[in-house]
């Protein structure tokens, strides 16, 4: 059972109502509140703890913009699953006698040519202008020669880059920091799918920002939606992944680009088009960073189809865009890794990311295939080359019930709240990884699982926490 006592509420300093939040987030990690646990109703907490409601109604606020809980209208606050570890269910213990199968994150199957990728490593480690390099810190957007081999990258993909206007940022998720730093100030509102990749609220929250979600469909961000969310909120900068979003998998059509960047015009809108899955497409409809050149800030990167380990993303800024997402860059990297951006380059320059990217396709294919034919019974969004899939849960279960449920499986999922921007209804869906096991026999096995677990109903009838 969970206790706090007054000295819980001083033993971190500062205010009251952090030091309740703090006392709460040590139970949240420490596994003694769990994913769907319902937090004490505010006053039946304050008057235990002889504090005010608005103490505590301020201690959860601070939880939920830290994402650690959610509230729902009417029914209370609850532990966001996901919270208290890296993966969803991480305090779950695993089925006896059976093994874990993480489908949690949305890693490349190891399909990359292992043996060139050494040979480039090898290479650069011969390099004495690497050397040299290291010795100094690098220009924030990149060397010269790197940002040129980038830049033609980005050209192959419909961006409008040049070797000026590329830069490196250390991952796709220090190009949404910088963005997000250089585009907006605390307590803007940044525009974004209604679900979206879960580090975008987190960050967004951590750099005093709002996200305002935007109604979605089956191709991505809705045109009128975003206007009126647009004209409502005041926010002017829209971040959005029209290829292969994450989680749904949508993909965004030519004539829904271009209405969304004909609304983004009209609004004064600022994009930032994230697309490190775009790689993942044999054909890829024009870029929002074409249709909209003067307003689009670019990203992607090699994460989702070579190396996620080299920490390296390309992005794309028009001046005087680039002029302050290079000014956040600095601020909060300095820069980025001379020795990752070569060994992007090389891999670019050699023809191995282009084999890779191929390589990838085709596995994405083939295990998007056999999900299909193992989960064909159950409602899914997918695409044809996409990582991972969208499995919606049956009635009556809840997003995190059905995650707590296949962790006991031994499946570990996202579950839909972990990508919910806003306090509306969770959705009642998980997201599947499947590029994570490292064998099509591995997937098979916790596919079946996942199979046996909606089939037999496990779960459904969980005794109330």
């Amino acid at each position: 059972m969970l206790t706090i006592s007054s000295d819980d509420l001083r033993r971190h300093g500062g205010p009251v109502y952090r030091g309740l939040a703090e006392a709460l987030a040590e139970a949240i990690d420490g596994g003694r509140l769990r994913p769907g646990d319902r937090l004490p109703p505010q006053r039946e907490l304050a008057y235990a703890l002889k504090v005010t409601v608005g103490t505590v109604g301020r201690a959860y606020d601070l939880l939920m913009r830290r994402g650690l809980v959610r509230g729902e209208v009417g029914r209370g606050t609850y532990v966001q699953a996901g919270a208290s570890g890296e993966t969803p269910a991480a305090s779950l213990l695993a089925p006896p006698g059976g093994d874990t199968f993480d489908l949690s994150t949305n890693s490349p199957s190891p399909t990359a040519p292992q043996e060139r990728l050494l040979e480039l490593m090898a290479a650069c480690a011969g390099e004495p202008r690497l050397l040299g390099a290291l010795r100094f810190y690098p220009p924030v957007a990149g060397l010269p020669d790197q940002r040129a081999v980038a830049a033609s990258w980005l050209a192959s993909l419909g961006v409008p880059a040049q070797a000026v206007t590329t830069l490196f940022t250390g991952g796709a998720q220090g190009a949404l920091a910088a963005c997000l730093a250089g585009l907006a100030r605390p307590g803007d509102v940044v525009l974004t799918e209604a679900l979206t990749y879960g580090g975008i609220r987190s960050l967004a929250s951590r750099l005093g920002l709002h996200a305002e979600p935007v109604a979605i469909d089956a191709e991505g961000i809705v045109p009128e939606a975003l206007a009126q969310a647009a004209r409502h909120s005041g926010g002017r900068l829209l971040l959005l992944s029209p290829n292969i979003h994450n989680p749904t998998g949508a993909h965004m059509g030519t004539a829904r680009r271009e209405a969304l960047a004909e609304v983004a015009g009209r609004e004064g809108l600022t994009i930032v088009e994230d697309d490190v899955y775009g790689t993942l497409l044999p054909e890829r409809p024009a870029p929002l960073a074409a249709l909209a050149p003067e307003r689009t800030v670019y990203l992607t990167s090699a994460s989702k189809f070579l190396a996620p380990g080299l920490r390296i993303a390309v992005a794309h800024a028009p001046p005087p865009l680039l002029d302050a997402v290079l000014a956040a860059q600095a601020d909060l990297a300095l820069g980025h890794s001379p020795l990752s951006a070569e060994l992007l380059c090389r891999a670019l320059a050699g023809g191995l990311a282009e084999e890779a990217a191929v390589a990838q396709q085709a596995e994405a294919r083939a295990r998007q295939e056999l999900a299909g034919r193992l989960l064909g019974g159950m409602q899914l969004k997918r695409q044809p080359t996409s990582l991972h899939l969208w499995l919606e849960a049956p009635e009556p279960w809840s997003s995190a019930e059905l995650a707590l449920a296949l962790a006991r499986s031994g499946v570990i999922v996202s579950p839909g709240e972990r990508f919910q921007v806003g306090r509306g209804a969770p959705p009642r869906a998980v997201r599947l990884s499947i590029s994570a096991p490292h064998s099509r026999q591995l997937l098979t096995l916790a596919l079946e699982r996942v199979a046996a677990t909606l089939g037999s109903g496990a779960g459904r009838r969980m005794p109330a926490i």
